[in-house]
C-alpha cells in the first residue's frame, strides 16, 4: 500500500512515516531536506490529495500570492471570473504576456513581487505545463494533486513533484538577494549595517536580517511581515547551554528599552517582537542591552547535563 511512498522516499533520502495518526486518521508523511530546501510530503488515507510542501527560512515579506489563473469557461458558458477580480486584489502585471496569462500574481508592492516573480519564469512554466495546482506564497510552495487511490500513486510522480517544489524554493532563495526592501524597512538599513559591523556578522542583503555571536551567544536579529506593509522586528538571542524548564518558568523583568515588549522565554532561546517604527533604532544599544537581561536570567537557571 505504501510502496510509491516508500521508494520515493529511498530516492530522496527522506525519512518515510508510513502510517502516523493524526485525530484518528493514518497519515502518510515523508520530510527532509531537497536542493537545500525543507520539504513535506502528506497525505490523509482515505482522501484523494496528496500535498506537496517545500518551506522558506526565513519567509519572504512580500505578501505574495502566486496561484494558476482560473481557466478560461467552456464555449457558450458564461465568464465569471469578473467575480474574482471585482471582490479579490488585483493582478499584477508583468513584463511577460505568458505568466500574466497563466498565473495569478498578488503582492504588497506591486515592483518587488513582479522582481521575482519574473525571476521564476521557468520553474513556474514547468510547474503549468505538469498541471499541478500549487499555491506560491512567503512561505514557501504547496503542490496538490488528486489522486483517487494511495494504490493508483506513482512514485516518478511524487518524486517529480517534490523536485519541482525545491527547485522552486531554492530560485526563490537565490532571487530574494536581490530583492529592494519593502518601504517602510527601507529607513533602517543603515543602522541595521552598523549592527552587522559590530557583530562581526556579514551585511544583510535583499533583507534586514543579521545573524552574529555575542559574548558567546547567537543573535539574531530580522524582520517579519505582519499584514499588508506592517512589520516587527524579531530579536533572538540563544542560549549558550541549555536551560532547565524550571529556569523558563522563572519570570524576569525586561530591559528598560524593551519593557513594553515583553520577551518570551522558550528552551532555544529568548526574543522579542518590536514593531517598526519610522525612526530608526540604535540597535547596538538595544542588543548591548538586553544582552545584559540574558546573561542575568542564564546566570539563575539551573542546568541540566549537557545534551549528547
Amino acid at each position: 500500500m505504501f510502496a510509491p511512498y516508500r521508494e520515493a522516499a529511498r530516492r530522496l533520502s527522506l525519512a518515510f512515516s508510513p502510517a502516523s495518526l493524526d485525530v484518528g486518521t493514518p497519515i502518510i508523511e515523508m520530510g527532509g531536506l531537497v536542493h537545500g530546501a525543507p520539504v513535506r510530503v502528506r497525505r490523509l488515507v482515505g482522501t484523494a490529495t496528496r500535498e506537496v510542501m517545500a518551506l522558506l527560512h526565513p519567509s519572504l515579506d512580500l505578501g505574495l500570492s502566486v496561484t494558476p489563473a482560473s481557466p478560461a469557461p467552456p464555449a457558450g458558458a458564461r465568464d465569471l471570473r469578473w467575480v474574482g477580480r471585482l471582490f479579490g486584489p488585483a493582478d499584477l502585471h508583468t513584463r511577460d504576456a505568458e505568466l500574466e496569462g497563466a498565473f495569478a500574481v498578488h503582492g504588497d508592492e506591486p515592483a518587488r513581487a513582479r522582481t521575482l516573480v519574473e525571476a521564476l519564469r521557468e520553474p513556474l512554466r514547468a510547474l503549468h505545463r505538469a498541471g499541478a495546482r500549487f499555491v506560491l506564497d512567503d512561505a514557501g510552495l504547496r503542490i496538490e494533486r488528486s489522486v483517487p487511490s494511495v494504490l493508483e500513486e506513482s512514485p516518478d510522480e511524487i518524486e517529480g513533484d517534490v523536485r519541482a517544489a525545491a527547485a522552486v524554493v531554492a530560485r526563490v532563495a537565490s532571487a530574494r538577494a536581490s530583492l529592494p526592501l519593502a518601504a517602510p524597512l527601507e529607513p533602517h538599513a543603515s543602522s541595521f549595517a552598523e549592527l552587522a559591523d559590530w557583530l562581526g556578522a556579514p551585511r544583510p542583503e535583499g533583507s534586514l536580517l543579521v545573524r552574529g555571536t555575542l559574548r558567546g551567544h547567537p543573535v539574531d536579529l530580522g524582520t517579519a511581515r505582519v499584514s499588508v506593509l506592517r512589520y516587527v522586528f524579531v530579536m533572538t538571542f540563544g542560549w549558550s547551554l541549555p536551560p532547565s524548564l524550571e529556569g523558563i518558568r522563572t519570570p524576569a523583568a525586561a530591559p528598560a528599552m524593551l519593557a513594553e515588549r515583553a520577551p518570551v522565554l522558550t528552551e532555544r532561546g529568548v526574543h522579542w517582537a518590536i514593531p517598526v517604527e519610522h525612526e530608526p533604532l540604535d540597535w547596538v544599544g538595544v542588543i548591548d542591552e538586553a544582552h545584559g537581561f540574558v546573561a542575568a536570567i542564564e546566570g539563575s537557571f539551573t542546568r541540566r547535563p549537557p545534551y549528547r
